[in-house]
């Protein structure tokens, strides 16, 4: 696509003018290779953990949200509800639903024992 991104995946392809990734284990931005060298040479491609990231910037046409977490989904929305004219999510893997945003043994002594030892 000219002037913007065409990503094939095994159900087809999808377009989009700006990528934003939504990758990481911690709210640290996570880049990789691929990401990091197309911005280098002047790619629209940001990230939702750097402290920059601004999004209502990122939300001009066609938008390819790369992650598989709760901060994609959460980015999806929020890009959504601002007008964009398409957002695509690009994950790889199926949509995980879990009754909790993180692991119920936090709750209780059983992980937080060592924690607290601390």
């Amino acid at each position: 696509m000219r002037g913007g991104w065409r990503v094939e995946t095994e159900q087809g392809g999808q377009e989009a003018r700006r990528v934003v990734l939504a990758i990481s284990a911690s709210e640290w931005p996570s880049w990789p290779s691929w990401a990091s060298t197309a911005r280098a040479r002047g790619a629209t491609v940001d990230h939702v953990f750097d402290p920059g990231f601004r999004r209502l910037e990122a939300s001009q046409g066609r938008v390819a949200v790369v992650g598989g977490g709760i901060s994609a989904a959460q980015t999806c929305l929020a890009l959504w509800a601002s007008g964009v004219e398409r957002v695509h999510w690009l994950s790889r893997h199926e949509l995980r639903i879990h009754e909790f945003d993180s692991d119920p043994c936090w709750m209780g002594p059983k992980c937080l024992a060592a924690f607290w030892s601390e």
